[in-house]
């Protein structure tokens, strides 16, 4: 019974006594440090917040940023297109008038020799045949510009992309021109010949020895000037 009473004694001992002894060991000393250490705890979490935020931001920005120039180079890609659909078109007209002049030129001379099959057309048919080579030389060049253009509107660097073009139309205007030049000196020398004899000036021949509607007309020009930017830098 004794022993019991002892037990007793030394659990309400215990109970009585730890909270004191466990306020004895929270000194101000380590009260101080788990308040740093809470407040250090606090601080780091609104730093990882600020910092996701600000990537969050970041990213968003970026995204704008990205679309925009999507915007940008899908509007200069159309334009360009547009332009060289335009451009195309009036250089496909031009080698077409200049194609139909070649043809009267060549129902002229085929007339010519039917009348008189003594007539020298050697230097005439000559020169006839170089500007259908040059203006196939214009349509092969023209369908090689087609390909330039894509190849450049996909191109990273389409500032360099599109120098291939500007030498293409380049070469294109000044064989039309050179075209023109020929046949306009052409018909000057089918005005000149005369019935049985070669090619020589001769105010016998009337106004309609050359249909007025043989006279070339077209108007050669073509530019390329759309301003490319770059996109990375047309």
């Amino acid at each position: 019974m004794r022993k019991i009473a002892i037990l007793i004694f030394f659990v309400i001992a215990a109970a009585v006594f730890a909270p004191y002894s466990f306020a004895q060991t929270s000194t101000p000393s380590s009260i101080r440090e788990q308040k740093l250490q809470l407040r250090d705890q606090r601080l780091e979490e609104k730093k990882a917040l600020l910092e996701e935020r600000s990537s969050d931001r970041q990213a968003n920005l970026e995204q704008k940023k990205a679309s925009r120039e999507a915007q940008l180079t899908q509007k200069r890609t159309e334009r360009i297109s547009n332009f060289w659909g335009l451009l195309r078109r009036r250089l496909l007209a031009a080698a077409e008038r200049l194609e139909k002049l070649i043809e009267r030129i060549e129902s002229r001379l085929a007339k010519i020799e039917e009348v008189n099959e003594d007539v020298d057309l050697d230097d005439i048919n000559a020169q006839v045949l170089e500007a259908k080579e040059m203006l196939t030389a214009v349509m092969t060049n023209i369908e090689a510009a087609d390909v330039e253009v894509e190849t450049a509107l996909a191109s990273q660097e389409p500032k360099e992309a599109f120098a291939m073009v500007r030498s293409l139309v380049k070469e294109i205007k000044s064989d039309l021109i050179e075209i023109h030049r020929k046949l306009v000196h052409l018909i000057g020398d089918m005005k000149g010949l005369r019935v049985g004899q070669g090619a020589s000036p001769s105010s016998a021949v009337t106004p309609t020895e050359v249909p007025a509607t043989a006279t070339p007309t077209p108007t050669v020009e073509v530019t390329l000037t759309p301003t490319v930017v770059p996109t990375g830098g047309v």
